[in-house]
């Protein structure tokens, strides 16, 4: 949205509620999977994916997160960012949707921030179907080709009719045992 590359921010600090922080605050993941469950570096790998955008597809795959995971300068950025519990973020969370508040900091001295109240996917922003395929594609597109990723997008768009969920991995190409 605002165009921004790593070097443009000096500091970034992510508003969270109680139930988030200390679960999905880590700055230095572990590992690649503690590492999709990281807020800070999810952050620090957004903003290094400067193709990132809500036209072209704002998406972040598990090879993303491989990749980032061995990239210092994601590993450096996620370490900066600060999470905080924010009473604004906590007072819009409910049991249904959890608010989010980023305040970037950029070198220019300028501060952008940004607040959701409904993140994408919540009962209050749900995906529309169109969503759920173009992210289906998206990241099974990277292991397999489009007639097979048609496939399965079509056994998913059929399930309620679909005789044998088998045919759902054979779309793509395995031999269910």
């Amino acid at each position: 949205r605002h165009s921004l590359k790593p070097s443009d921010i000096a500091s970034c600090r992510v508003g969270v509620t109680r139930l988030v922080q200390g679960k999905l605050t880590a700055t230095q993941p572990r590992d690649v999977l503690a590492s999709q469950m990281s807020i800070p570096f999810s952050i620090a790998l957004a903003t290094a994916r400067t193709d990132l955008t809500a036209t072209t597809g704002p998406f972040l795959g598990v090879e993303d997160y491989s990749t980032g995971f061995a990239n210092a300068a994601v590993m450096d950025f996620s370490g900066r960012v600060q999470c905080e519990i924010d009473s604004e973020v906590e007072a819009a969370s409910s049991p249904e949707s959890v608010a989010s508040k980023v305040t970037l900091r950029l070198i220019s001295g300028k501060e952008v921030t940004e607040f959701v109240q409904f993140p994408k996917g919540s009962k209050s922003r749900p995906f529309t179907e169109q969503e759920h395929i173009d992210r289906t594609y998206s990241e099974l597109g990277r292991r397999y080709s489009p007639a097979q990723c048609a496939a399965f997008v079509d056994c998913l768009r059929n399930l309620p009719m679909l005789a044998n969920v088998a045919d759902m991995p054979r779309a793509l190409g395995h031999v269910a045992t």
